[in-house]
């Protein structure tokens, strides 16, 4: 019976560590969407739907010359990212208030057999296993402003982040519309 409880109980920590693996790699557990401007928010299939390369017709509307620069301006991508990089790096700083779980679990045998020729009383033949399971937690609750300095420097970035795309796309807005009007002036 200790066997089984042992068993059991490295099994629920391997399925706890696993779940907590999964959905973070499966979703966006930070919601970083909320702190990047949403102008400029487009998710990877929206990207590739709405800057499908069509054939260029003659004449592009102002709506269509801006639709084609936004989606294929590359410094417009670039701001995009770095922004959401940073809204990332806000919410890790921000993680930093949370305690720390850690757990781990592992299995050791070994096999023993020294035989005595002359003396088969001597001669021993042994198994050992041992299971061993470890679930930690820490949490700091003093650390003399370095988080708060660390999340404050995450958040202005952050902000010089998002002003920087919305100026590139203020650049792009523009050089789109001009674009579109040297066109009609052709």
């Amino acid at each position: 019976t200790m066997m089984r409880t042992v068993f059991a109980s490295t099994l629920l920590v391997c399925h706890c560590i696993w779940s907590v693996g999964n959905v973070a790699s499966g979703a966006e557990v930070f919601r970083t969407d909320r702190d990047v401007f949403r102008t400029a928010i487009r998710e990877s299939e929206r990207w590739t739907e709405a800057c499908a390369v069509d054939s260029v017709p003659a004449l592009l509307t102002l709506e269509e010359m801006i639709e084609r620069v936004l989606c294929h301006d590359p410094q417009v991508r670039h701001a995009w990212a770095d922004a959401k990089y940073q809204a990332t790096i806000v919410k890790v700083k921000q993680s930093a208030y949370l305690p720390r779980l850690r757990g781990s679990a592992g299995i050791t045998s070994g096999h023993n057999d020294t035989p005595y020729e002359k003396n088969e009383g001597y001669s021993s033949h042994g198994h050992q296993r041992q299971l061993e399971n470890r679930l930690g937690l820490s949490w700091v609750l003093f650390d003399f402003g370095r988080r708060e300095a660390a999340l404050r420097n995450a958040q202005l970035l952050l902000v010089a982040a998002n002003a920087k795309q919305d100026n590139q796309l203020q650049e792009a807005l523009v050089m789109a519309a001009q674009l579109n009007y040297d066109a009609i002036a052709a």
